[in-house]
């Protein structure tokens, strides 16, 4: 079994450099008001580059809310968790009640200044974003966007952040109609991208507003009266890896072709940059002495923990400051063929070498996701490889044409010689072979 483990890493790690993205991102959601009670939680508590999962679990007299992350709690972290969480008793005790009220209330003023602190760093890098938008864009949607938010696009710098995040979510939220159009595929990119970053600036006063609008609504009342709030501590290992030559040659056999590829892989901008950030700076691909330190992505710490080893297969959403990578899509996608039922916010198709494969109780589990794991990654090196392959393939069958041509001329040139002709080409021949001779 640590063999089979180690084969899985490695092949991450070769797959990561070789395909860093395996097919195209799904932005597939579900709609439940839990889920997007749980979706707008992860994004206030993502700071900086930070993924952060949440669950939110219901049951009769409450509700379970538990909270992963990729990286270690911080004190300033499990300060700022409680506050919340008191937030939302605090409202709760008093509900129903309405938002304009609970607006004015101490407790939420201090939580969003709160808020938009800690995820200061996370904002003002939406933001710029968002300022190259405007500064370049002449489009009729940005224009509106300008007027609407009252921009002095010479004094971007002095906007305040919080203001333009409510100003962003009030936008998106009454000039959503005008937007339908820019699902058509014929809608250009930078327009799309437009529209994503002023939904992302808006998100935070968004997200904010929806979970103090769900704690004011009598109808969860008990629910977050009874809030429960379960952070889940961080798992990783460090992990040994099988060179990248050693799971390439096994499925390019001839030398000759896998240093071929090896040579297409690192003339490849693109393909080397990937290479050099799995195998690091030197790319030591035949190396057979890697460690890396592997990290339990967020939402499988969830998924493993609270569903998994528990074996509780009821409906169960999963929401990500961040959309999934693949291999954590893969791993779901076996999950919910063995019975669990999990939705997730939406995958970006991504590899990352440094993900974590993990411990689930049943063996039997443990095995077959394995196996299912390695299976999935084995295509994608074998279509890399096989790609190339049939490329350089395909690249000398043209040369041997373009060679059969060149000699097919030859022949019928040397066949229309006169006698004449011939002679001279012989002479010739003789000439040279007695100047080298002489030269000799």
């Amino acid at each position: 079994m640590i063999e089979r483990k180690k084969e899985l890493y490695s092949k991450i790690c070769a797959a990561s450099g070789i395909s860093f993205v395996a097919g195209g991102a799904s932005d597939k959601t579900t709609r439940l008001t839990e889920n997007k009670f749980s979706s707008s939680l992860a994004i206030i508590l993502a700071k900086d580059k930070e993924v952060v999962a949440v669950m939110l679990k219901v049951s009769v007299n409450g509700c379970n809310v538990y909270i992963a992350k990729n990286d270690k709690w911080l004190e300033d972290d499990v300060i700022y968790i409680g506050r919340i969480e008191n937030c939302l008793k605090t409202l709760s005790e008093t509900a129903p009640i309405s938002l304009k009220v609970a607006a004015k209330n101490d407790v939420v003023m201090d939580l969003s200044s709160e808020v938009m602190m800690y995820c200061t760093t996370k904002l003002e890098s939406r933001f710029n974003k968002l300022k190259a938008d405007i500064k370049h864009g002449q489009h009729k949607y940005i224009k509106s966007f300008i007027e609407y938010a009252s921009i002095d696009i010479k004094n971007m710098d002095k906007i305040d952040i919080y203001d333009l995040s409510i100003t962003c979510c009030r936008y998106y939220k009454n000039q959503g109609e005008q937007f339908k159009n820019l699902e058509d595929p014929a809608t250009p990119r930078y327009l799309k991208k437009f529209l994503g970053h002023v939904k992302k600036v808006g998100s935070y006063y968004g997200s904010l507003n929806r979970i103090i609008s769900y704690a004011c609504n009598a109808k969860y009342k008990i629910l977050f009266s009874h809030l429960e709030v379960i952070l889940l501590e961080p798992t990783m290992t460090e992990q040994s890896i099988i060179s990248w030559e050693n799971v390439i040659k096994k499925f390019i056999t001839d030398h000759k072709e896998y240093e071929n590829f090896k040579e297409a892989c690192l003339s490849n901008n693109k393909k080397k940059d990937n290479l050099r950030n799995v195998y690091g700076r030197n790319m030591q691909l035949d190396s057979t002495d890697i460690k890396q330190t592997v990290k339990l992505h967020a939402e499988m710490n969830i998924l493993i923990n609270v569903l998994i080893n528990k074996e509780d297969k009821s409906r169960a959403f999963i929401a990500v400051s961040k959309k999934c990578c693949y291999l954590c899509e893969l791993y779901i996608r076996f999950a919910r063929t063995k019975g669990y039922v999990i939705d997730i916010s939406g995958t970006h198709r991504k590899i990352y070498h440094l993900w974590k494969f993990p411990d689930a109780n049943n063996a039997i589990f443990y095995d077959e996701s394995l196996s299912y794991m390695i299976k999935n990654l084995n295509r994608i090196i074998r279509d890399e490889t096989k790609n190339f392959t049939e490329e350089m393939a395909s690249s000398d069958r043209e040369a041997e044409t373009c060679q059969d041509i060149e000699d097919k001329d030859l022949f019928e040139y040397e066949d229309n010689l006169n006698e004449e002709e011939e002679n001279e080409l012989v002479m010739l021949g003789l000439t040279l072979l007695l100047e080298i001779k002489y030269l000799e």
